[in-house]
């Protein structure tokens, strides 16, 4: 391991956000990850942006034996936003949001990750305030065997607390 891996794993703490990893030139570098059972190597680590389809996590080893890089690793895509991050092992790892993500999982990540691509996610809160509002005033309504469902008191309450922290994610965006 080299004395620049080796300082970057004692200084990071838990959760230290990754950012500017984007492209296959400009990943995230570790000099020693395992390569089967004897062998190390080296596996680099970046977020693809599709504007059609969001964002996925690749990863890429080096053969130890020929220094020739590997077909890359990728992930399946996250609507909205991602980052990258190490964890409590200094493992790289990644966070990604969906158009499933709940309000508060979105809020907890614009307040994880305030650095990262919020392009796509941004017109997305936007339009989630939107239709939570109108689905909380009762403009809009679910359809149950083509019978219109009004809203219960506590359904009403349970959306509202969820516009609330879309709101709140809503600020954080730049």
């Amino acid at each position: 391991m080299n004395v620049y891996s080796y300082d970057r794993r004692i200084q990071a703490s838990a959760h230290e956000p990754l950012y500017g990893y984007d492209s296959m030139e400009k990943s995230y570098l570790v000099d020693d990850y395992p390569y089967g059972r004897q062998l190390r190597c080296r596996i680099r680590y970046w977020l693809e942006k599709s504007p059609s389809k969001g964002f996925r996590f690749v990863s890429q080893t080096e053969d130890p034996r020929t220094k020739r890089w590997n077909n890359p690793k990728k992930s399946t895509y996250s609507r909205f936003a991602a980052n990258m991050y190490l964890d409590e092992q200094h493992h790289v790892v990644w966070r990604g949001l969906s158009e499933y993500s709940s309000g508060p999982e979105v809020l907890d990540f614009v307040k994880s990750f305030p650095q990262s691509d919020f392009s796509l996610l941004k017109p997305f809160v936007l339009k989630k305030i939107q239709f939570l509002t109108h689905y909380a005033d009762g403009k809009v309504k679910m359809t149950v065997n083509g019978v219109p469902q009004d809203l219960s008191e506590e359904d009403q309450g349970r959306t509202r607390k969820e516009i609330e922290a879309w709101e709140e994610a809503a600020k954080h965006l730049h």
